[in-house]
C-alpha cells in the first residue's frame, strides 16, 4: 500500500550520476524549468499504471544541477525530495532503481534538517524542540517551505519503508520519524498537500504495529479523527476520500459498508490531467481495497454515492434536528 498522496512515491539519471557535482549551473537552468519538467512527469503511463522515467528524471536533472550549485537553498532541496519520491514511488524502473531515488530523497532531505537546524535552531538540536517551538522560530514567510522539507522528506521515508517491509520501518525508527516529522508539518502548514500530515498520520495509526517503547504512540483510535482532520481541509480530495476509507476498514469493522460506497465513488471518478499519475494510483488503490473482480464497470453509478462531506453535513443536520 502506498502513501497516498498519499499518499502516493525511480528513474535512473541516464547522463549524469546522483553523486557528481557541477562548477555551475548550465544554460537556462532555473527553479521555474525544474517546475515545468516536474509538470509533465506523468506524460507516459503503462499499463501497470507506472510512469515512463524519463519526463521525471528531466526534472531530476535540472534540480540536481541547481543543487550542486546552490547547496544550502531550501527551495531547491524540497523540490528535489519531492521529484526522487515522486520517481521512486511512480516509475516503472526495477525496485532496485527505486529504491536508489528513495535513499537518495532521503540523503538529501537530511541534509536540509541539518540546515535547517542551522539557521533556525539556535543551537538546539530540532529532535530536542517541540514542533511548536519549531513554528515559533521559522519566519512567517518560510513555514510553507520548511514544512514541504519535512512533508516531501517524511513521505519518500514512508515509500522507502514499502520496499523495505513495515516492520523494519518502525525497528529502524522510520516510523517514529514519520510521525514526528509530520506533527511539524502540521504546526506550520496544516493544509500542506491538501491535509497530507494528516493522511500520513492516520496511515501510520492504521497500518503500524505497537511496539511499545519503539512506537508506543501509535493508536488505532486515532486513525479515522486523523482521515477526518485531513478531510476538513479538502473535503474534496480523493487522497483524503481513501485514506478516510482505509481507516475505515482497519479500525471500524462495523463501518465496511460506508468504507466500500467511498471507494466505489471515487473508483469511478474521471482521471484529471493533472495530478494524473496520482489519480491512476488512488483509483487503482480503491479498487484493490474493494477486492478482487471489482471492476469499473461495477457498483454504482458515482452520483449514488454521497460524498463524504454530504454524509457530515446530513449527520450534522439530522443532530441539531433532534435537539
Amino acid at each position: 500500500m502506498r502513501v497516498v498522496s498519499f499518499v502516493g512515491l525511480s528513474c535512473v539519471l541516464a547522463v549524469t550520476p546522483l553523486s557528481v557535482a557541477y562548477a555551475a549551473v548550465p544554460t537556462g537552468v532555473t527553479i521555474e524549468s525544474a517546475d515545468e519538467a516536474y509538470r509533465e512527469r506523468a506524460r507516459e503511463i503503462d499499463d501497470d499504471r507506472r510512469v515512463s522515467p524519463e519526463p521525471i528524471a528531466t526534472a531530476i536533472r535540472t534540480l540536481e544541477d541547481l543543487l550542486a550549485e546552490r547547496p544550502d537553498e531550501l527551495d531547491v532541496q524540497w523540490r528535489l525530495v519531492r521529484a526522487l519520491y515522486f520517481s521512486g514511488d511512480h516509475s516503472n524502473e526495477s525496485e532496485d532503481q527505486r529504491l536508489q531515488r528513495l535513499e537518495r530523497a532521503r540523503e538529501v532531505g537530511d541534509a536540509a534538517m541539518q540546515q535547517i537546524a542551522i539557521l533556525y535552531g539556535d543551537g538546539e538540536r530540532l529532535e530536542d524542540l517541540t514542533p511548536e517551538e519549531i513554528r515559533e522560530r521559522v519566519p512567517a514567510d518560510r513555514r510553507q517551505m520548511v514544512a514541504g522539507l519535512y512533508y516531501w522528506t517524511a513521505v519518500a521515508a514512508g515509500s522507502w519503508s514499502q520496499l523495505t517491509g513495515i516492520l523494519s520501518a518502525v525497528t529502524d525508527g522510520v516510523a517514529n520519524k514519520l510521525y514526528r516529522f509530520s506533527g511539524v508539518v502540521i504546526a506550520l502548514e496544516p493544509g500542506y498537500d491538501k491535509g497530507g500530515a494528516h493522511r500520513l498520520r492516520s496511515y501510520l495509526h492504521a497500518t503500524v504495529p505497537y511496539i511499545p517503547f519503539v512506537a508506543g504512540w501509535i493508536s488505532k483510535d486515532l486513525a479515522v479523527p486523523e482521515a477526518e482532520a485531513a478531510m476538513a481541509i479538502d473535503p474534496d480530495y480523493r487522497g483524503n476520500e481513501v485514506i478516510y476509507a482505509l481507516a475505515l476498514l482497519e479500525t471500524r469493522p462495523n463501518e465496511e459498508a460506508r468504507a466500500k460506497e467511498i471507494l466505489k465513488r471515487v473508483a469511478r471518478l474521471e482521471l484529471r490531467e493533472e495530478p494524473r499519475a496520482e489519480d491512476v494510483s488512488i483509483r487503482a488503490l480503491a479498487l484493490e481495497k474493494l477486492g478482487a473482480g471489482v471492476t469499473l464497470a461495477e457498483g454504482i453509478a458515482p452520483e449514488a454515492v454521497p460524498h463524504p462531506a454530504t454524509v457530515a453535513k446530513r449527520a450534522a443536520g439530522d443532530a441539531a434536528a433532534s435537539r
